[in-house]
């Protein structure tokens, strides 16, 4: 599991932000891969961005959680972890799971 914590706050918050899940059910193509990341990096960018966007609409301070799991390689969230959990983010897929 990957975690990152994002957030438009100066400070960080005294409480735990919203938490999203994303199962990676793909890795990205080597060259997208060497220019913008692994699918984590990517989408956890794709919501910092939203975030600061927001905040510049409404100028509201806003946090999120992304958890990532990596489907491909096995690794899911448990029923606990789904609980907490906001929402949840399947990436398209291009692999099938070992077996």
């Amino acid at each position: 599991m990957q975690t990152t914590t994002l957030s438009t706050e100066t400070t960080p918050a005294s409480t735990q932000p919203p938490i999203l899940i994303v199962l990676l059910a793909d890795t990205p193509i080597d060259a997208v891969k060497a220019e913008r990341g692994t699918y984590h990096e990517i989408f956890s960018d794709l919501f910092r961005k939203s975030l600061q966007l927001a905040k510049k609409e409404d100028g509201k301070d806003r946090s999120l959680e992304v958890r990532s799991w990596d489907a491909v390689e096995g690794e899911y969230p448990d029923a606990g972890e789904l609980e907490q959990a906001a929402g949840l983010l399947i990436t398209g897929s291009g692999k099938l799971p070992p077996a």
